[in-house]
């Protein structure tokens, strides 16, 4: 019988991650009841979320401090949420840890 994307990327995670590594398939689950995607993870659907959700979008428009043009120091939000994000998936690499979640 053929496994789903999403019950490959399972069984590789427990394999390949670290042993302190949150895994998808361990998750306690959702509050409200969904079905299982066949392609993603439940961390893999949850960052869709978060990237397609109206307040995330609205990041690009909230500057960090006062805005000034002529001071190219100052980033928004959004792009405060990247660097973060990038340095993130940085150690999670490095550790070993899922980078979905």
């Amino acid at each position: 019988m053929n496994k789903l994307p999403r019950e490959l990327k399972e069984e590789d995670e427990i394999k390949n991650l670290s042993h302190y590594a949150a895994k998808s398939r361990l998750s306690r689950g959702r509050r409200h009841k969904q079905d299982d995607c066949p392609v993603r993870t439940m961390f893999e659907r949850d960052t869709g979320r978060i990237i397609y959700s109206m307040p995330f979008r609205r990041l690009r428009q909230k500057t960090q401090v006062f805005f000034n043009p002529r001071n190219d120091h100052i980033c928004t939000r959004m792009e405060h949420v990247i660097y973060v994000m990038y340095l993130s998936m940085t150690i999670g690499k490095a550790l070993n840890l899922n980078q979905d979640l």
